[in-house]
């Protein structure tokens, strides 16, 4: 970096009020180091309690654990190159779990020591039999209602036909009635299965999808 562009000063612990140093301190021991983005912020001690408090609430545990979401900023830190965010949530990472490979294989994440799950960053919603041949398997999005079915659905569904896209509803004939009075055309009428219930439609394209119950 050029030396006439200005910076500013970091604040050390021992020139910060005491509010601010016990954030430094939490920090510390959340994280192992206490990032330099919170020794600037510490000009404004509100502003830096409450991007703290943000960023707590963000990478600890929930439906990812806390090690694999600094993982995740560890990975988005290489492919931006930044050699300083990679040190700050290597350290975090091994502070809340990580071990030393899973840290060391991020830089080439598809053959590292992790689960499929750990891989997909998914979480396992259903897995149950479905044929003699296979299994009916969901994977759920963290914080949506999105769902990706892992089935083979044989030669009956190729691309170009009819789309791996389901649509949900809690009354298919209902929706299937209101999207038919707007235009929309139905190639399947709603059908009543031993699981629900399902219809199938089609967009301008002719690509079709299916509106089910859960």
């Amino acid at each position: 970096m050029p030396s006439n562009i200005s910076r500013i000063p970091l604040l050390d612990r021992d020139v910060v009020p005491p509010d601010t140093a016990a954030l430094y301190d939490a920090l510390l021991a959340q994280r192992g180091v206490v990032p330099n983005m919170f020794k600037v912020l510490a000009y404004a001690p509100g502003i830096a309690q409450g991007v703290a408090g943000f960023l707590r609430a963000l990478l600890s545990d929930g439906a990812l654990t806390g090690w694999y979401k600094e993982l995740v900023a560890v990975r988005i830190s290489i492919l931006l190159e930044s050699e300083y965010a990679i040190t700050a949530h290597n350290a975090s990472a091994r502070k809340k779990g990580a071990s030393d490979e899973q840290i060391a294989a991020v830089a080439d994440f598809e053959r590292g020591p992790y689960s499929a799950k750990e891989k997909l960053g998914f979480r396992l919603v259903t897995d149950q039999p479905f044929s003699k041949e296979q299994r009916w398997i969901e994977l759920g999005i963290p914080g949506a209602e999105t769902r990706i079915v892992l089935f083979k659905f044989g030669e009956s569904l190729q691309p170009g036909s009819q789309m791996n896209i389901t649509f949900w509803s809690d009354d298919v004939e209902t929706t299937a009635r209101e999207l038919k009075s707007k235009g929309v055309q139905f190639v399947m009428e709603p059908k009543r299965e031993d699981w629900g219930t399902a219809a199938a439609f089609q967009d301008v394209d002719g690509n079709t999808f299916v509106l089910s119950s859960k």
